[in-house]
Parts: C-alpha cells; sequence; structure tokens
C-alpha cells in the first residue's frame, strides 16, 4: 500500500522537535537550556529561512526529476552534488581541498559512473521506442544538477552557520525545522489549490477532518514509521556533522550507507 510522502515529511520534522529537546536536556547544557534555546529561535524568526525553503524546494525537484529520467541516471547525475559541494566550500567558506581530497572526488564521481554503466545500457535497450522525448530529458537533466546545486548550497551556507563563533545548534535546528514545515506546508497549499472545488473550502466537519487524517495515514506500516524516525533523526545527525567535521567528509560518508545497506539486505535475503 502506498503512502503519503508529504505526511512522512510534516511527521519527520515535528517528530525533530522532542529529539532537540533530548539533545539540548542531554549535550546542550541540561533541561535549563531548552527554554532559552526556543526563545533565541523564536527572537529570530527568519533564521535560515531561505537554508528551508532550498531544501524544501529540492525535495520538489526530485519528484518532477525522476519522472522524466530514470532512477539509475538520477541517481549518477546526481553525483554531480560533490563537485558544487567542492566548489561552494571554496567559495563561501575558503577551504581548500588537498589534492589527495580532489582524487578522492574524482574517484568517488568514477565509481558512481562505473557502478551504473552497465545498468544504464540495460535501461536504454530496454526502453526503446518507449523513451522519453530528448527535450524531456534534457529538462531532466537539467533538473537534476540544479538539485544538486540547490542541495549543495544551503548545505555550504548551514555549515558556515554553525561553525560561526557564538552560534547555537540547537537554535538553528529549531528554525531549520519550523521553516520547512511552512514551507511544505505552503507548498501542499499551492498544488492542491487549483484542484480546490468551493464546496470543499467550507468550513469542515469533525468527520471531514477524522476521514482526513485517516486518508493521511493509509499505507502506514511500522517500516514507514522506521522512515520517519530515522528521517528525523538525520535532521540532527546532518547539522551536527556540518559543525564537528564540514561537508566534503559528509560526501565521502554518503556512498558508505548504499555498500551498508547492500550487506543488511544480502543479510536479509
Amino acid at each position: 500500500t502506498s503512502y503519503s510522502g508529504a505526511t512522512v515529511a510534516v511527521l519527520s520534522e515535528v517528530f525533530k522537535f522532542p529529539l532537540i529537546i533530548l539533545a539540548v536536556a542531554a549535550l546542550g547544557g541540561g533541561p535549563g537550556q531548552i527554554l532559552p534555546v526556543f526563545r533565541e529561535a523564536i527572537s529570530k524568526p527568519l533564521g535560515n529561512c531561505w537554508i528551508a525553503l532550498c531544501y524544501t524546494f529540492n525535495n520538489l525537484l526530485y519528484y518532477d526529476a525522476l519522472s522524466t529520467l530514470s532512477a539509475v541516471a538520477y541517481q549518477v547525475l546526481s553525483q554531480s552534488k560533490t563537485v558544487f559541494t567542492a566548489g561552494l566550500m571554496y567559495v563561501l567558506v575558503g577551504k581548500r581541498l588537498r589534492m589527495r581530497q580532489v582524487f578522492a572526488i574524482g574517484m568517488l564521481i568514477a565509481g558512481a559512473l562505473v557502478v551504473n554503466l552497465q545498468e544504464l545500457a540495460r535501461a536504454s535497450v530496454s526502453a526503446g521506442a518507449a523513451a522519453a522525448a530528448p527535450s524531456a530529458v534534457m529538462w531532466g537533466v537539467f533538473l537534476v544538477l540544479f538539485s544538486s546545486f540547490i542541495s549543495a548550497l544551503p548545505n555550504v551556507a548551514y555549515e558556515k552557520v554553525l561553525k560561526t563563533e557564538g552560534e547555537n545548534q540547537f537554535v538553528n535546528n529549531v528554525q531549520v525545522t519550523v521553516w520547512i514545515m511552512i514551507w511544505i506546508g505552503l507548498a501542499n497549499i499551492a498544488t492542491s489549490l487549483p484542484h480546490t472545488s468551493a464546496a470543499s473550502l467550507a468550513i469542515p466537519t469533525l468527520t471531514g477532518v477524522a476521514a482526513g487524517l485517516r486518508s493521511a495515514f493509509n499505507g502506514f506500516t511500522p517500516a514507514v514509521w522506521g522512515v520517519v524516525g530515522l528521517k528525523a533523526l538525520n535532521g540532527l545527525l546532518i547539522p551536527a556533522t556540518f559543525k564537528y567535521a564540514d561537508n566534503i567528509l559528509y560526501s565521502y560518508a554518503k556512498p558508505s550507507s548504499i555498500v551498508a545497506t547492500t550487506l543488511f539486505s544480502a543479510a536479509l535475503a
């Protein structure tokens, strides 16, 4: 049964709040710092607004890109994010990469391409006449490249913010989380308005609200709830990686998750 991606996205942001509270209590100065963290986040309402917008916009581009490209082609092209990250690290953070880091980035991109070449060849043969029009494919390629850039840009900017003297990691986490929820809500309203009838804009009844909630949670299995929890935890671990390491290390570490997933899947098979 399929589930609502929008519901997963919103819930994963909601679940970040108790995690942030626990993190502040355990690592951010104790329970007495919980209210000051939220007060500081509220006192700067526009903090990290555009960074959250980039993250939200990137998620929207993902689905449009996949509608014109195969998943394999998307995976290969999305490796361009590593190149954008390296360039933006130099421009925004002023970090010069050592030769071995440049070589590692090259190996990372080359490895992703080599691993997927055979699969790409099979995909192009099987697609045949059903392949998308060249213009649609080029549009998909542009979306992936732009999505990679729009994903790398906030990551590097967020790292710069987190490493600025006096910046509180948990205050920034709260701001980004709230703004992502706002942008997701606005995006859902904007996409649903053209399909909304006048009757549906009437004051909702309790029965209608209950039916809407049931519909939003259709297809939610324990595995889906696990995804929600992991995405929420991800929202705390990634900023911590930016603060105590950097985006380059994060780019190196991400492919290791593919290896771990493959080994885990093989063990369960």
